[in-house]
């Protein structure tokens, strides 16, 4: 087997973004480091204990209040240049299986209606929530507490990275499992009704039952 020969980068392709590896550049200004140490290996124990026996760690007041106005702000700016889209799909985000009967959980049908500004969106050098991704500090942080193997990496695709996940009225996003190992999402603004954000601490690895 043999890979194909990579192509040189034309004008017009996106490049990956490069990433600053060596400092927390704003990371003091974007979380309360006094409430949450993240470089303190007692309060990374603490939070890894706490999600592995409730499967989500949720920490109120995470990011700071100006740090959250900021980024609020910074995403409403972009909120028309967001992509919309409609999907239906069953809770394990893969194809239905015809040897199963319609009601079972693999071919039950739910929908997700959303609206994404993407990484390469978000370039607001200022950026609080580019400043989160890119420390150093806060990817030990989740290296520690979700027990990942090996270091951590910002992700090759350009519009993956960090995304602000936008939802209107009468939208909404399926229950559905991860792809990806975790997810670490900031809940930028509440809703004025409805809307509830939840996840299911009883069932694990795609349909396990936990406890």
């Amino acid at each position: 087997a043999h890979s194909p020969r990579a192509r040189r980068p034309r004008s017009g392709d996106r490049l990956p973004r490069m990433v600053p590896m060596m400092e927390d550049q704003g990371l003091e200004r974007t979380v309360d480091l006094a409430r949450y140490p993240l470089a303190s290996r007692t309060f990374r124990e603490r939070c890894r204990l706490e999600l592995d026996h409730e499967g989500a760690l949720v920490l109120p007041g995470f990011m700071r209040a100006p740090a959250v106005n900021d980024a609020l702000s910074q995403s409403l700016a972009r909120e028309g240049d967001a992509f919309f889209c409609t999907k239906s799909h069953n809770v394990f985000l893969l194809s239905p299986d015809p040897d199963l009967h319609s009601e079972h959980p693999r071919n039950r049908e739910v929908s997700s209606s959303k609206g994404i500004v993407a990484d390469d969106q978000i370039d607001d050098p200022r950026s609080p929530l580019r400043a989160l991704y890119d420390s150093p500090t806060f990817r030990e942080f989740l290296r520690s507490v979700t027990g990942a193997k090996g270091a951590l990496h910002p992700y090759a695709d350009s519009l993956a990275s960090v995304n602000v996940h936008v939802q209107r009225a009468g939208q909404e996003l399926g229950w559905h499992f991860d792809n990806s190992s975790f997810a670490a999402t900031v809940m930028l603004r509440p809703v004025s009704v409805g809307g509830l954000f939840r996840t299911e601490t009883r069932w694990t690895n795609a349909g396990r039952w936990r406890r």
